[in-house]
């Protein structure tokens, strides 16, 4: 899966730059991959958590990361297709949240780990919003021309 989502992503910029209307095909099928992915690592968490001593319930709470960094990645691609300026918003977003959000939930509620996987959730989430935010804005503006 790890070879097939920088594919998707070149693939999907040079599309997005040329003008070709292929960012749903991507998400979706980033979407798809990103499923298959998340299921191969539950297995390969399952067989490997015992013999490494490993917590299986932090495995498996890592496990969520999996499908918001395909989708992440797909929508950056999109950015940087469009308006490349955007995708550096969203990392400045991303890195901005991170900081306080990590202080919070490791140092204030001492989730440890588990607060780390949050924070990176929660902070590729909101870059995540930023940037289809930002390709709704410019797809309305598409249309409006278009009339």
């Amino acid at each position: 899966m790890i070879i097939i989502e920088p594919m998707i992503s070149y693939w999907t910029t040079r599309e997005i730059a040329r003008d070709t209307e292929s960012g749903k095909t991507a998400v979706l099928s980033s979407g798809i991959f990103s499923i298959i992915g998340f299921l191969i690592f539950l297995l390969i968490a399952f067989f490997v958590s015992k013999p490494t001593g490993t917590n299986i319930d932090i495995l498996y709470f890592s496990a969520i990361m999996i499908p918001f960094s395909f989708v992440n990645r797909t929508l950056s691609s999109i950015s940087l297709g469009w308006k490349p300026h955007v995708n550096s918003y969203g990392v400045i977003i991303f890195d901005i949240v991170k900081i306080p959000a990590a202080l919070f939930f490791i140092i204030f509620l001492d989730l440890g780990l588990t607060g780390v996987i949050l924070v990176c959730y929660g902070s590729i989430k909101l870059q995540d919003n930023v940037e289809d935010t930002s390709h709704r804005l410019e797809q309305k503006k598409r249309n409006l021309m278009r009339i």
